[in-house]
């Protein structure tokens, strides 16, 4: 995954939030990698049906499967959000994160904070002192449900290049389009 990342550096674009709120997120991401030489997709299509169940939740015929690769170089960050908070968002019912980086880790921080869904108030989008925090590890792979609210720490790198950063290959599974 490094090597694919490290040769498609240059269609790395600046990151965004769907809300378009500014200053929310500090990254840059890939959309498009089908040529990616493993099948990621399909090896997270294998593992749904028992994440769905561990979730209690029941994993819809015909569901949509997104992803995005994403890249937190020196300071990246991503602030409090939901990632089914938008009309254009509301069918994401999981969401997913696969690490990746360089080894030994050549960065610090990058943690993923979950926080209590019970806890926060929407409205503030304001953290609470209830949360999990995540460190990421190269080659691990995690999910949690897509109305959880949750941040990603910021992230330092010893030297500020491209290939010392925080990679993960995340994404979303959606209720499938209403016909």
């Amino acid at each position: 995954m490094m090597a694919f990342a490290l040769r498609k550096q240059p269609e790395f674009t600046a990151s965004k939030l769907e809300t378009g709120e500014l200053n929310s997120r500090h990254s840059k991401v890939l959309m498009k990698f089908n040529d990616l030489e493993v099948d990621f997709e399909g090896r997270l299509r294998e593992l749904l049906p028992d994440v769905a169940s561990y979730f209690g939740m029941q994993l819809p015929a015909g569901y949509d499967l997104e992803m995005e690769m994403t890249a937190h170089g020196d300071t990246g960050y991503l602030k409090i959000h939901t990632d089914s908070g938008t009309p254009r968002s509301a069918s994401r019912f999981l969401t997913y994160v696969y690490y990746f980086s360089r080894e030994p880790q050549p960065f610090s921080g990058g943690q993923l904070r979950l926080y209590d869904d019970s806890q926060v108030d929407p409205s503030s989008w304001v953290p609470v002192a209830s949360y999990a925090e995540i460190a990421p590890q190269n080659n691990m792979l995690l999910f949690f449900p897509s109305r959880c609210f949750h941040e990603v720490m910021p992230t330092l790198t010893r030297v500020d290049e491209f290939a010392n950063g925080r990679f993960t290959i995340n994404g979303w599974i959606r209720q499938p389009e209403a016909q």
